[in-house]
């Protein structure tokens, strides 16, 4: 099977995919439903991060953005 290296563009309100938890211990990520090959109805995805796994996306996502073009304007 050959993976689809084509980027996923989402299309959702950035508030509505992110929340944070009642008890503000951890945050929640929705994905809006997509469309999966042979799966008839659309995928949708729930997950749930503690403070150290955001930590260390907010980290290596500050590293790959620093990496990619535009460059980011600094001021």
């Amino acid at each position: 099977m050959t993976m689809n290296r084509t980027p996923l563009s989402l299309d959702a309100a950035q508030e509505q995919m992110w929340t944070l938890a009642r008890d503000c211990r951890s945050v929640h990520m929705t994905l809006p439903p997509f469309p999966v090959v042979g799966i008839a109805d659309p995928l949708t995805v729930h997950v749930e991060f503690d403070t150290r796994t955001i930590d260390e996306i907010l980290q290596r996502l500050s590293v790959l953005r620093s990496q990619m073009l535009p460059p980011l304007l600094r001021n």
